[in-house]
């Protein structure tokens, strides 16, 4: 009888035990998603010029290395890794319907506008009409293909630095700062993989999607 009892105790915790371990497999089978417009080394090397110019107006803002810098056109989160093809699928309709374009940054804003800010950010002068479009075409895309993503509107923008976790941000009401040669062509958009680490984010490019002509 006590083995019988031992023998379906053991049987019980091995199966919680391996429920435990196919759902923490799944877990971090799972990887950090999103879709984005590069920027080409030309325009990153304006954009340091800029940060190093803002840098003595501001404080407490942690600047974002150009190697990271990007558009984004919508964050899906947390995804499956073994369905990525999924997204890939979806996005080939979305890219086959926008021609490339010209786009232009310029312009500086805060997130939120008013009050204590957490994120400075360029924003578009030129193509900002077609980046609007290419980026309804993703969110329509990735919603008949009933894949989750982040609800919020797009908002055209390239964070240039973030605020330091609890200490006091100074940014200068309606800052502005002249700024050239940042313009390019969009003939592509990515899916990236974002891995967050303590000294930031290591992205990773997962696919890349052509635009129309």
């Amino acid at each position: 009888m006590l083995d019988e009892l031992y023998h379906r105790t053991w049987i019980s915790a091995s199966l919680n035990v391996w429920c435990y371990t196919k759902k923490e497999e799944t877990r971090q089978e799972a990887v950090r998603v999103f879709l984005s417009v590069h920027i080409p080394d030309t325009v990153k090397q304006e954009l340091q010029a800029l940060q190093a110019r803002l840098r003595s107006r501001t404080k407490n803002i942690r600047w974002i290395d150009s190697e990271n810098m990007h558009i984004t056109l919508k964050f899906i989160g947390k995804y499956p890794e073994s369905e990525l093809e999924r997204i890939h699928t979806a996005m080939q309709p979305a890219a086959a319907s926008i021609k490339s374009f010209e786009l232009e940054l310029g312009g500086f804003g805060t997130f939120p506008p008013v009050g204590n800010p957490a994120v400075l950010w360029i924003g578009v002068l030129d193509g900002e009409k077609q980046l609007m479009a290419l980026a309804e075409s993703i969110t329509v895309a990735l919603m008949q293909s009933d894949i989750p993503a982040d609800p919020k509107p797009f908002v055209p923008h390239l964070t240039l630095g973030r605020a330091k976790r609890d200490l006091p941000v100074y940014v200068p009401n309606g800052i502005q700062i002249p700024v050239s040669n940042t313009r390019f062509q969009v003939e592509s958009f990515y899916l990236m993989e974002s891995v967050l680490h303590p000294q930031g984010a290591v992205y990773t490019e997962r696919a890349e999607f052509q635009l129309k002509g």
